[in-house]
């Protein structure tokens, strides 16, 4: 009996050892060390489809030209040939020719995914981008889950590289190389950083971008203070975009005064709404007029004679949106004579109480700031309400004439206002934040606002989670469309951020959208507001 045991043993033995031999020499001769396909850089500014191969090649290298104190991006393109089972990025010091360290901590790396685009935009007629699987989600690729880190034979895999610069960055151009790593297969892509000897140090612009603890809950599971905080800290400091209301807490003027000085100086923060008809943000209701005095008295008393609060102020007057009937309008105007009547009575007050000091210069100053801080109504121009509105905000398409421009630069005018637009449910050729359109969009929207000495630009909402219409929930990370009427849908209406929860993201995930507002932020900075070194 032992013997024909051991006899098993050693025919077991044997078995054992030819299905190992046999998968090392198949995994051997699947994975032979090299990589077929191509890899190839294009411009960071282009969306590349899963299946599309019509984009301009850079070549396999990536080459970025920025300032100092800014975030700018490049990516690469792999197709391979056979199905790669796994990918991954190594980042490295770069160097310059003083032999100054670029550390490799400020390179990250993202994966694009994919969004299935099964219906255009409704009546989109641009073509650039037809239905299929569009990038828009920038996924940090060490939250990346592995079935988010293979590469289908004949697939375009597009990965973004970001560079982060300080004031403290010395200006040269810095070399070396970033890894991939298919499979087995290791690439050494060459990287040429050039940093000119140029500071972002301040953005220009008002922005009402709507940011809703009831939104965020569909998504985040989770309404907390600290996930508003979080939401928009990422914003203005990763994005250069102001939300709506800085965070306040609860409905005491003073908490919410003390933040609009906590986030003043920070060189993105260039606008902020005054609360003016809710208790708690995104509960549309009639306007509380005393509670509204109570925010610009404890705002004034925020106030110095060298930093006057209300220079970046305004109202959105969010429960009177897209006003277009007689009725709608009357109410418009009844809100913003509530909204003059305040001001006065404040001011009264804020006199009453000695509060300038005898000082004329400050009073008037501050008079001329707290008096004509703009009331934002997103509608055209209309004889009904004249020029009551300090702050016409239409959709961007209304700009498209001369007369057009000509009629809200007066009206702005007349109203010590200014002139604002909004982007919602817009098609091409105007500029918009759809996915299935161009990613240059959101950047001639900052070209167009300096071009027509635009101040303000109002977008509904960063981080809509579900279906705005019906309220039913969805899945965020999937489901392109949060908004559709009768027309059909609108994919990447109402969002350009993705919620932390499914990753344990620390912060918001971001999407090309809102990677490529960021670059015209900055834009207009470059191109309007520095001298370049010859």
């Amino acid at each position: 009996m032992g013997k024909k045991m051991k006899k098993s043993n050693k025919i077991l033995l044997f078995l054992v050892l030819a299905i190992y031999v046999v998968g090392i020499f198949g995994a051997c001769k699947k994975e032979d060390g090299k990589f077929s396909g191509e890899i190839r850089s294009t411009y960071a500014t282009f969306k590349v489809m899963q299946n599309d191969d019509d984009f301009v090649d850079l070549g396999e290298k990536l080459v970025v030209d920025m300032a100092k104190n800014e975030t700018e991006g490049a990516q690469l393109v792999v197709t391979p040939d056979k199905d790669v089972s796994s990918y991954s990025v190594k980042t490295s010091d770069l160097v310059n020719g003083n032999g100054t360290i670029f550390p490799k901590e400020q390179i990250s790396v993202y994966v694009q995914t994919y969004l299935n685009i099964t219906e255009k935009t409704s009546m989109q007629t641009n073509d650039a981008y037809p239905v299929g699987m569009i990038p828009d989600m920038l996924l940090p690729i060490g939250l990346a889950k592995a079935e988010e880190l293979k590469i289908s034979a004949g697939n375009n895999q597009s990965i973004t590289f970001e560079f982060t610069t300080y004031e403290s960055t010395e200006a040269g151009v810095y070399t070396g190389s970033v890894t991939l790593i298919l499979g087995q297969t290791e690439k050494e892509i060459p990287v040429t950083l050039n940093v000119y000897d140029v500071t972002i140090d301040q953005m220009y612009g008002k922005t009402c971008f709507g940011l809703s603890p009831t939104y965020l809950m569909m998504g985040e599971l989770n309404s907390r203070w600290d996930m508003y905080v979080n939401y928009y800290e990422t914003m203005l400091n990763d994005y250069k975009i102001c939300a709506t209301f800085v965070p306040y807490y609860d409905v005491s003027a003073e908490v919410w005064a003390e933040n609009v000085v906590k986030y003043y100086d920070n060189p993105n923060f260039t606008s902020f709404s005054i609360p003016y008809y809710s208790q708690m943000m995104g509960e549309p209701k009639e306007m509380n007029y005393e509670l509204f005095q109570d925010y610009l008295y404890a705002l004034a008393q925020k106030c110095t004679k060298e930093k006057i609060l209300f220079d970046k102020a305004y109202i959105y007057l969010q429960p009177n949106d897209e006003p277009n009937s007689a009725e709608d309008y009357a109410h418009v105007e009844s809100v913003i004579d509530d909204i003059n009547m305040s001001k006065e009575k404040v001011f009264e007050r804020l006199c009453e109480e000695n509060f300038f000091g005898g000082d004329q210069e400050y009073e008037e100053a501050f008079r001329q700031s707290f008096y004509y801080f703009e009331n934002v109504v997103t509608c055209s121009y209309n004889d009904e309400l004249g020029d009551i509105i300090s702050g016409y905000c239409p959709h961007v398409e209304f700009y498209n004439t001369v007369a057009g421009r000509e009629q809200y630069a007066k009206s702005a005018e007349i109203s010590k206002g200014e002139k604002w637009f909004y982007t919602a449910m817009e098609l091409y050729p105007y500029p918009s934040c759809a996915i299935d359109d161009y990613a240059i969009g959101n950047r001639i929207l900052h070209w167009m606002q300096k071009a027509y000495d635009i101040e303000g630009y109002l977008y509904y909402d960063v981080a809509i989670y579900n279906n705005f219409i019906t309220g039913e929930m969805l899945d965020p990370y999937a489901d392109p469309v949060r908004f559709s009427n009768k027309s059909g849908g609108y994919p990447g209406d109402g969002y350009i951020f993705y919620p932390t929860i499914k990753y344990g993201a620390e912060k918001p995930i971001g999407s090309l959208r809102a990677v490529a507002y960021r670059r015209r932020q900055k834009e207009n900075q470059y191109f309007f507001h520095i001298p370049f070194p010859p």
